[in-house]
This record gives C-alpha cells, structure tokens and sequence, in this order.
C-alpha cells in the first residue's frame, strides 16, 4: 500500500497528490476523496500527480478503468476543464500513466503525462 500526500494549494489553483511506496486503487480514491472534501477545495481545480517516488507494480488495466469510472461518477464534484499532470520518472509508471491518459480521453479534462517534473508545472500552468 502507498502513501499518498495531498496538498491543496488554492493560489495557483493546484492539488499535488505525492505518492511513495506501492499505488493501488484503493489509495488513488482514498486521496481523490480527501481532496475533494478537503476546506480548500473548489471544482475544477488543476491536479498534479507526482509518481517518482511511487511503483504501479501491482496496477493493471482493470485498475485503470475502475479509476476511470469512479472519477466519471465524482465529475459533478469535482468539475470539468482543468488539467492532469501525471509525473512518472519510470518506463514503467509512465506507460500505465499513458494507458490512463488514452483511455480517459472522453473526460472533461486536459491529460498530460511527464518524465520532468518542470514540464508539468509548465504545461499545468498554462492557460
């Protein structure tokens, strides 16, 4: 099991959801819950995933589609045009990355998944 930090950082308009250890799918809802429900939340906030020091060893494509329709079921809440950067510094990690990115390409959001950590700031911080 993985432990995922959350930070909510509403001046840029950001939650950062740090993983360390193992992602499994029921760590990815448990932080997507606490985002949502934390004080700081608003709909439509920006999101960075930061898997560098993370493993989806145990993940498979099953897992992704689950991700996948619970995040479809939370949409109202959590709201629509923002993006998703996903950090992964792992053949590995960016390619399970990249499955997500095609299969969730019917979402209301920009998806964009990175080696470096400064592209992803970059890209999420475009307008």
């Amino acid at each position: 099991m993985g432990l995922v930090e959350t930070e909510l950082d509403p001046d840029r308009n950001l939650i950062i959801q740090k993983v360390t250890g193992n992602l499994i799918l029921q760590d990815f809802v448990a932080a997507f819950n606490k985002a949502i429900n934390h004080k700081d939340f608003r709909s439509g906030m920006n999101v960075l995933w930061d898997l560098t020091n993370a493993s989806l060893a145990d993940a498979n494509v099953h897992d992704i589609h689950e991700i996948i329709k619970f995040v479809k079921y939370h949409i109202d809440k959590r709201g629509t045009n923002f993006k998703l950067a996903i950090v992964a510094n792992s053949k590995l990690e960016f390619g399970l990355s990249r499955v997500y990115e095609a299969y969730s390409d019917p979402l209301p959001f920009a998806k964009g998944v990175f080696y470096d950590m400064q592209e992803a700031i970059k890209w999420i911080s475009d307008r």
